[in-house]
């Protein structure tokens, strides 16, 4: 159900968001019974590992931000933000 969120041709909408949602809730829910065990915990892990080397994935932030209803989405989002405006400010382009 995350192909959606592998694909980094396709922009953030709602649908992408739920999805990132998803898998953030499985990493991070602190219940393995309810996200279906460690072993969907490691898989989680891996999908967002994928899509944060995306390096267009903090330009999409905005999305995540307004249609997130997941915290710790947000905050990664905010992470890669901030980690591409520490290492990439001064060379980036005007519309970026």
């Amino acid at each position: 159900q995350v192909i959606g969120l592998l694909d980094s041709t396709k922009p953030f909408d709602e649908a992408k968001v739920r999805e990132l949602d998803l898998v953030v809730e499985a990493l991070y829910s602190g219940n393995p019974q309810k996200v279906g065990g460690i072993l969907q915990a490691v898989e989680a892990n891996s999908i967002l590992e994928t899509v944060q080397a995306d390096p267009n994935f903090w330009v999409q932030c905005d999305s995540v931000l307004r249609f997130s209803q997941n915290w710790n989405s947000k905050f990664l989002c905010l992470m890669a933000v901030e980690e591409n405006v520490k290492t990439k400010w001064a060379i980036l382009g005007k519309e970026q």
